[in-house]
């Protein structure tokens, strides 16, 4: 993940896009059309907002309800719910059938989110143990600075 060093962002290549970078594209996009986009685009997800949403999920609220409840779009529900999922699945532990009741996907779905995750797993560390056997390491973590405004 990017760090936040004075006016810099340091990232290191194989990390893809910074989490600050995205977040200010999608609060200018939310801050230049208020109407159109939800109050809490791009904004980080608080402890309190994902209970929250466990909360609604398990209850039965309807997707589109919640996210006017909590000024998110409906593809910012459905992330945060993968994130909830590979959560309960690869820290806790959890079986599908547990976690369906945390978050009111599919089975399916849920295995789907798992192994997707799993294999994006597999080929990070896959990509960075090829690249530390082919370079030494402090080549390998060579970081790029980007100037902020």
């Amino acid at each position: 993940m990017g760090m936040r060093f004075k006016n810099e962002i340091i990232w290191f290549k194989y990390c893809g896009v910074s989490q600050p970078n995205m977040s200010r594209y999608f609060k200018t996009l939310r801050d230049e059309n208020p109407e159109k986009y939800p109050s809490k685009l791009g904004e980080k997800w608080s402890d309190e907002e994902e209970s929250e949403l466990r909360q609604a999920i398990k209850i039965g609220i309807p997707k589109n309800e919640i996210s006017k409840t909590l000024g998110r779009t409906i593809g910012g529900i459905n992330a945060r719910l993968g994130v909830i999922v590979r959560r309960c699945h690869f820290d806790y532990r959890m079986k599908v059938v547990e976690i369906e009741k945390h978050t009111g996907l599919f089975p399916a779905i849920i295995e789907k989110i798992i192994q997707k995750a799993d294999e994006s797993f597999k080929t990070k560390a896959k990509e960075f143990t090829t690249a530390s056997t082919q370079t030494d390491y402090t080549t390998e973590c060579l970081i790029i600075k980007i100037k902020l405004d």
